[in-house]
């Protein structure tokens, strides 16, 4: 059953989209000026702020009707965020719809049959024996994503479907294709900067490379980010290129510029979203890409429900 879902206007006459952007600024607004706050709505492990879930859920826009179908990869529990994931890319003008697991060829390739393309979103540390790391360096893994996703992408990828990932998702992406994850959180210097702290809404900025992909979605040169992580990429699968990196070299994203569109990025969007529209630009992209995927492919299959049904 779909929940109800609520855009428009509220309140006034105010516009949903203004009301959700006041609260997420005044939201952050006290976080910043008040750690104590910021501490206790803190989400547990990844450390996102759960309250801003909140406000997301009181203003959300129903996904378009024509819009894409966009499959969400997402861990679970309150790590996932699935509502910010959500109401981003409907306002991106795509439809989320939710994938979860399965072990079958077959159910995979049926999976993929309902989408157009894919979103893999964050969540907790790579299981290191995927790439030869320290298994003592890892949090919250989550192996039985681990290995769905790489499949997910692998066969993703022969069908040349359109896959963006954010933060975990660019770090699955380089180690279906071989690479390897470094660890942050042992360098201060990098922890800092990259971590999850009461400044990770505006961390840093990163140098996007000309002619890639990513340049061409948002444009070329110095663009400031969010940064909630503590792995980043370290050695790059094949078949990749590195796309944005911060000013101490931790590489910020990566694609693949052999595919129409497979992009990786370390920020996060979706989070960017509430309070900045150019949150939605590269979400806006993907939506692109699997618009042209979906008249490429015209052959649909009814199966996995939409994210909310």
């Amino acid at each position: 059953m779909r929940p109800h879902v609520r855009g428009g206007k509220r309140g006034g006459g105010i516009p949903a989209g203004a009301l959700r952007r006041a609260a997420a600024a005044r939201i952050l607004h006290i976080m910043r000026r008040r750690s104590r706050i910021a501490l206790i709505v803190s989400a547990v492990g990844l450390g996102i702020p759960a309250v801003l879930v909140l406000v997301y859920l009181a203003a959300r826009p129903a996904p378009p009707p024509g819009g894409p179908r966009i499959g969400l990869s997402m861990a679970s529990g309150l790590v996932a965020q699935r509502p910010l994931y959500e109401d981003a890319l409907a306002r991106a003008g795509g439809r989320p719809v939710l994938v979860t697991p399965v072990s079958d060829a077959g159910e995979l390739a049926a999976l993929l049959d309902d989408v157009d393309a894919l979103l893999l979103t964050g969540g907790g540390d790579i299981d290191p024996v995927l790439y030869g790391g320290d298994a003592d360096d890892a949090w919250l893994v989550d192996r039985a994503r681990d290995d769905f996703e790489i499949r997910l992408i692998r066969a993703a990828m022969e069908r040349d479907m359109p896959i963006l990932g954010i933060c975990r998702g660019i770090q699955i992406l380089n180690v279906a294709h071989g690479g390897t994850i470094r660890n942050l959180r042992d360098d201060p210097v990098l922890s800092a900067t990259h971590g999850i702290d009461f400044d990770s809404f505006t961390a840093h900025q990163v140098e996007i490379v000309v002619g890639t992909r990513l340049a061409a979605a948002l444009g070329a040169g110095a663009r400031q980010v969010n940064s909630f992580h503590g792995q980043a990429v370290e050695r790059v699968g094949a078949g990749l290129r590195v796309c944005a990196m911060a000013d101490d070299a931790v590489i910020e994203a990566i694609e693949r510029p052999d595919r129409a569109f497979v992009v990786g990025i370390q920020w996060h969007p979706e989070i960017q979203s509430l309070t900045d529209e150019r949150g939605l630009e590269l979400l806006r992209v993907l939506v692109q890409h699997a618009r042209a995927y979906r008249a490429a492919h015209p052959v649909r299959r009814v199966g996995a429900a939409p994210a909310g049904e």
